[in-house]
């Protein structure tokens, strides 16, 4: 479809759906490192905004720009987004493989 009707799947709402598969612990990680707000109770919250932390950091480095560039890179705790992310990719492919839904 790509191809040939130039339609793709939104990356952020696809990142959402699949980060509905991961531990609280890892999304509130994410979200302790790029947000302010007090990190909401609701999983479906959570994952919403880490999804959207996880796809601005993913936007920013692929389409860095020094220039325009938004986020702070030598500011972030790499170790600590690292092991979230790690742990996030190891609940979706459990999740994945095992026929959980969400």
């Amino acid at each position: 479809m790509e191809d040939n009707l130039g339609w793709h799947p939104r990356e952020e709402d696809s990142l959402t759906r699949l980060t509905k598969f991961s531990s609280a612990v890892d999304l509130k990680a994410i979200l302790e490192e790029f947000s302010d707000l007090d990190l909401p109770e609701e999983f479906e919250l959570l994952n919403n905004r880490a999804s959207k932390a996880i796809y601005k950091l993913r936007n920013s480095i692929v389409h860095y720009r020094p220039a325009q560039h938004k986020i702070e890179m030598d500011t972030i705790n790499w170790e600590k987004i690292c092991r979230a992310m790690v742990g996030i990719v190891v609940d979706v492919y459990e999740a994945v493989f095992s026929g959980k839904s969400a």
